[in-house]
């Protein structure tokens, strides 16, 4: 179908869900067969994060018991890289300053799901230890899970932020509750959705080559997109906030990337593309990397991305 942290746990209410909808108890007729059930689904894939960033507290082989087989994996400093046995592989002689000893913990900071419940994303940061080549012991992530037949989650795309500094509490409105489950929604076809989806990633690409990657990244934003931001702040929300800090960087900086896998849920309305970027300007000269970005479908039927964050990346061979 497709190709190929540590720091706080948010509290939820039992008797409220503080990321659902307005919509989310009233469900549209499309959505009636599927018997929804948005707060339990993002309780189950928070508890499958927390036990994720637990297992890989043990090391790698941990880390590893969460991914699907055709997961897609971005850790630093190496090419995206598609498989569980190439993932395997990988971080059994990683790239530095991650070493194979090297022990990933997190919770996560956010959970969303698919308006059915099937397919969700999670993010948040990371304390690294065992590491002593990384500059400060603290990273960050995105992972895109798929809900399994036994009702269990894997992790179907992952991606590794580095962090320059400890992180800080979150805001107090934090996490911004989303539009999904507006609909209607009904069940895609799944190749065809994800051509879609990097079609409209490819767009992004554009937009940014010939408006400028600030006026890109505020044209395809949901109104409640985050980035990760690597520490004070960790992230940045929302919209507005995205343009301002995409306008400081230097005038002369150019920003463009190329999806090259993606993944979507049944219904069509929230998914993941990852890709490799360029950026260039007159300072830091060109440099390579590649990024994970979550997408959700607006009620108007558009794609626009609600969660972004990559890392380094050799040059392309």
């Amino acid at each position: 179908m497709k190709r190929l942290a540590t720091l706080a746990v948010l509290a939820v209410a039992a008797c409220a869900d503080p990321q659902a909808p307005p919509s989310s108890d009233a469900p549209t007729p499309e959505l009636a067969n599927y018997g929804t059930n948005q707060k339990a689904a993002r309780e189950s894939l928070r508890a499958a994060d927390i036990a994720h960033g637990a297992a890989a507290a043990s090391g790698w082989s941990g880390f590893l018991t969460y991914l699907a087989d055709d997961v897609t994996l971005l850790l630093p400093r190496t090419p995206i890289t598609f498989g569980k046995a190439a993932a395997a592989a990988l971080v059994a002689a990683p790239n530095l300053p991650l070493l194979p000893e090297t022990r990933l913990s997190w919770v996560p900071s956010f959970v969303d799901v698919s308006v059915d419940g099937t397919v969700g994303y999670t993010f948040g940061n990371i304390a690294v230890s065992d590491t002593p080549l990384l500059p400060a012991p603290f990273a960050q992530y995105i992972a895109f899970w798929r809900r399994q037949a036994d009702g269990s989650w894997l992790v179907e795309a992952w991606s590794f932020s580095g962090a320059f500094a400890e992180p800080g509490e979150l805001p107090p409105f934090f996490p911004h509750p989303l539009d999904n489950g507006h609909g209607p929604f009904r069940p895609v076809d799944p190749a065809v959705e994800e051509a879609a989806l990097l079609a409209a990633d490819a767009a992004f690409s554009q937009a940014s080559e010939d408006l400028g990657q600030a006026e890109a990244f505020r044209l395809f934003a949901d109104q409640h997109a985050i980035l990760l931001a690597g520490g004070e702040p960790d992230f940045i929300i929302g919209r507005k906030a995205i343009f301002e800090f995409r306008s400081a960087t230097p005038e002369d900086f150019t920003l463009t990337w190329t999806p090259v896998a993606a993944g979507v849920g049944p219904l069509g309305d929230l998914g993941w593309t990852a890709g490799n970027f360029v950026g260039n300007d007159s300072v830091l000269g060109t440099r390579f990397g590649k990024y994970l970005t979550i997408w959700q479908k607006s009620p108007k039927g558009e794609w626009k991305f609600v969660q972004d964050g990559g890392s380094s990346a050799p040059p392309p061979a």
